[in-house]
């Protein structure tokens, strides 16, 4: 009975890590606000990075203020907000991170406004959250052993 060593190269899941981002904007609209209507998120596209073997959540989208001002008058303003979130991974596999490993951003939540509140006459702040997950891809090895002892391999193994 011989024994030999193979070593197989295969992508695997490397890292996995998840995020809630709890973020604070200051919003300043071209007219005076008498009180917040309505505030919504759409938009928004991701991506995951990895930069100095940190990762991170990279990605944009749009929020939709609409207010009212004069009194009688409503409109809705448009503001774009990007970000960059450092998400730290659990590590699966003992190799470092790299910038020539995979990524995969996924959201698991969407941005939602938490909170709208006016603090000037032209100026909001909104409170917005979001669920983030990056997972990250790359080539490990595995180390099997072939064996040549064929008569001993059980029929029912996979039933």
């Amino acid at each position: 009975m011989s024994n030999m060593i193979r070593e197989i190269y295969t992508k695997a899941l490397l890292a996995k890590g998840m995020k809630t981002t709890l973020s604070t904007y200051k919003i300043t609209l071209p007219n005076t606000c008498d009180s917040i209507l309505g505030c919504w998120i759409v938009d928004h596209h991701h991506q995951a990075k990895i930069r100095d073997n940190q990762t991170y959540s990279v990605g944009s989208y749009d929020v939709y203020l609409w207010y009212s001002y004069d009194k009688n008058k409503s409109e809705v303003f448009v503001s774009k907000i990007t970000y960059c979130d450092e998400i730290v991974p659990e590590k699966l596999d003992p190799k470092e991170i790299n910038e020539n490993d995979e990524t995969i951003s996924t959201c698991l939540q969407e941005p939602k406004c938490i909170k709208a509140t006016v603090i000037e006459e032209k100026e909001i702040e909104v409170e917005l959250e979001k669920i983030m997950e990056i997972s990250v891809l790359g080539e490990t090895m595995i180390k099997i052993e072939m064996r040549d002892d064929i008569n001993q391999i059980d029929p029912n193994f996979i039933k």
